[in-house]
């Protein structure tokens, strides 16, 4: 559980560094004399980055460590809060920079700690455990906001990446005093001395007893993470979390305008406030879900060894309950479509944002389980590859549903996301079940006659 918690702390800082930045675009596109426009660009890089830096430290954290690279992510991230905090407004250009360094160091947290969760909780447990160290990347969209409002307010916009450097360089020193290795190539189940940067100041946390090293054939070098796109059913999976993820992102991204025009009533803090609704939804999903997810995989009498039988059906136990998210997640978003275009009573959307985070953290979280359920021997890079198909997708959609929304109204345009993904997640979860018991089977062979 303590290392569980270290993880969520260390994955919060992906989503706050994400989100705490928001309401200080106004005041930068001031301060640096450029358009919204143009300093919208800064998130949008952010966006891209963050998708594509896992790819990277990923498959490093399945080789090296997850120890070495969650420290080597923290290091980085403190290092571009502060050039932010030091960039000068005549320096638009290295704003942009810093700002995809900052992704980079962030964004990778997510994938490494899905591989700690790999390697210490066995499939009976790992979707309880999974939503647990979730709960730290669901929390920082709902307090991102309000603390960088609040920041930005009082103390300027440079506090916001004081605050930042403040907080990243704090969890690097815990990680370097308490946190252990947890890969099994090194340390198989934690009693293996790890190399010398393997080890915390204070092992508290593990019990080293030999120093033997782990047999060859477990030792994996990083591997290539674009090879997981070759896998059919990894790719129907992928394409899942992307379709839930782009919808759950249209949602929250165009709340804040929705709300300012509809709700004229409402301030600045209370907009932000509103983003708690949808953030204790996902608090909510990340908790109550993990431990449907285990339920539903201990009636089925799921193994409780870490190794999964070929003739086990892995994919229809896990996404037995995701039709029934889809349909809630679908129709609260349409609701909420309708509902701020006709400024009904603020509770109603709110409530829409709640169900919606909670099914939309559910349904990743099912998912994201069945992927590492699937590649349990790479978790961070099979994580990295959801990342990367997550950010891309969300990002391309929300460069233009502000356009649908001009153009069609909210209420029209979340009817036509809905269906859209109703119909693409409902085709995606038919072909995973189908699918990809026979892929999962060619693979596990295929890797078993490498071996």
């Amino acid at each position: 559980m303590i290392l569980v918690a270290l993880s969520g702390l260390t994955s919060l800082l992906s989503p706050l560094t994400a989100n705490i930045y928001l309401p200080a675009l106004p005041v930068l596109s001031e301060e640096f004399h450029k358009s919204i426009e143009l300093i919208n660009l800064t998130v949008t890089a952010y966006m891209v980055f963050q998708g594509v830096a896992p790819m990277a430290l990923g498959p490093l954290a399945d080789a090296k460590g997850r120890r070495t690279a969650f420290i080597v992510c923290m290091c980085i991230l403190t290092v571009s809060c502060i050039g932010i905090a030091l960039t000068p407004t005549s320096a638009y250009w290295l704003l942009v920079v810093l700002r995809c360094v900052q992704a980079a160091g962030s964004a990778s947290t997510i994938a490494i700690g899905a591989g700690v969760i790999v390697d210490i909780v066995t499939p009976e447990q790992r979707g309880s455990f999974l939503g647990l160290s979730l709960i730290g990347p669901m929390v920082g969209p709902a307090v991102g906001p309000i603390i960088g409002g609040v920041l930005a307010e009082h103390l300027g916009w440079r506090s916001i990446f004081w605050f930042l450097a403040i907080f990243a360089a704090s969890v690097a020193i815990i990680l370097v005093l308490v946190y252990p290795e947890t890969l099994r190539s090194l340390v198989g189940n934690g009693t293996v001395y790890p190399p010398w940067y393997g080890r915390p100041v204070f092992p508290f946390l593990t019990h080293y007893a030999t120093h033997e090293k782990v047999p060859k054939p477990a030792i994996r070098r990083a591997r290539n993470p674009f090879l997981v796109f070759k896998q059919l059913d990894v790719c129907i999976l992928l394409a899942g979390n992307a379709v839930v993820n782009s919808l759950f992102y249209a949602v929250a991204t165009t709340a804040s305008p929705l709300f300012t025009e509809n709700y004229p009533e409402l301030s600045e803090t209370d907009i932000g406030l509103t983003f708690l609704a949808i953030g204790g939804g996902m608090f909510a999903g990340t908790i109550f879900a993990g431990r449907l997810l285990d339920r539903s995989w201990r009636r089925a009498g799921g193994p409780q060894t870490r190794n999964i039988p070929l003739e086990f059906p892995t994919e229809r136990v896990r996404l037995s309950i995701s039709p029934l998210y889809l349909a809630l997640m679908c129709a609260a978003s349409v609701g909420y479509g309708w509902a701020v275009q006709n400024g009904v009573h603020l509770a109603v959307p709110l409530i829409l944002h709640f169900i919606i985070g909670y099914t939309a953290i559910s349904l990743l979280n099912v998912q994201q389980t069945l992927l590492l359920d699937s590649f349990s021997s790479a978790g961070s890079s099979i994580t990295a590859a959801s990342n990367l198909a997550r950010c891309v997708t969300a990002a391309g959609l929300v460069s233009f549903v502000d356009i649908m929304v001009r153009k069609l109204g909210a209420g029209w345009t979340f009817v036509l996301l809905g269906l859209l993904a109703a119909v693409l997640m409902g085709t995606l979860l038919f072909l995973a079940v189908r699918v990809g018991p026979k892929w999962r089977r060619k693979r596990t062979e295929a890797q078993a006659a490498a071996q």
